[in-house]
């Protein structure tokens, strides 16, 4: 986002039997908990959370879904690079596939970036 700051979305999958009918503010806590693990200083920097409980699902795309999310996709690769998408919804529901993903996003955020910043260089002459 263009005034620093970002968006953080958790599935944290092994907590949603212990926390299907705990209060919101619970979960918040113990899911911005367990995101500064991975995450240090992610305490600091929350601005507002939601909490979205469904029930257990898949996402399976009809067919020709995949190539529709492609092509809605593909943008993000040119036009805004600092703007990526990442997740399980890109591939068949998976922790893989969110993991892959986000790496994939993050790589084309530093390929950007290392660019952007070596345009800026002064050139010697």
């Amino acid at each position: 986002m263009d005034d620093g700051r970002g968006l953080i979305t958790l599935h944290p999958r092994q907590f949603t039997d212990r926390w299907s009918d705990a209060d919101i503010a619970t979960v918040t806590e113990e899911a911005i908990t367990a995101a500064a693990a991975v995450f240090p200083g992610l305490r600091d920097t929350v601005l507002t959370s939601h909490v979205s409980r469904q029930d257990p699902a898949l996402v399976v795309r009809p067919p020709g879904g995949y190539a529709d999310l492609c092509a809605f996709n593909a943008p993000r690769r040119t036009t805004d690079p600092r703007l990526q998408l990442a997740g399980d919804y890109f591939g068949p529901s998976s922790t893989y596939g969110a993991l892959r993903s986000g790496e994939e996003a993050a790589a084309r955020i530093l390929t950007h970036l290392t660019r952007t910043h070596r345009s800026r260089r002064p050139h010697e002459s």
